[in-house]
């Protein structure tokens, strides 16, 4: 195919119906989509996600004392408990690409 063919609407259609292969860069997945599957899409996880997001009037998005979190039937399903928080801090760390736990791994925490 030539450079202009590429350019028109139609050239992935030209391509296949000439049996030429059509490249098409696989959809990734993001560290917190793999962390709210992996948590089985729950509300909680969502939840986790949106901890320290804040909408356009500068509130936070997840709070569990305001609707419609509040809303729930029971609040302690939704509400992120410490082993829940560990894990979210390690994974946002591994995104910022920082140590999320610096001074237990050098030995400096009083412990």
């Amino acid at each position: 195919m030539s450079s202009a063919d590429e350019n028109t609407p139609n050239s992935g259609v030209a391509a296949l119906l000439l049996g030429e292969q059509v490249q098409t860069a696989a959809p990734s997945t993001s560290l917190a989509e793999k962390f709210y599957i992996s948590h089985g899409r729950s509300l909680k996880a969502l939840a986790i996600l949106s901890l320290g997001l804040l909408n356009e009037d500068g509130d936070p998005i997840f709070d569990v004392k305001a609707l419609p979190w509040s809303s729930a039937e029971k609040v302690s399903n939704i509400k992120p408990t410490a082993s829940d928080m560990k894990e979210e801090v390690e994974r946002r760390a591994s995104v910022a690409g920082i140590d999320p736990m610096p001074c237990q791994r050098l030995g400096l925490c009083n412990t």
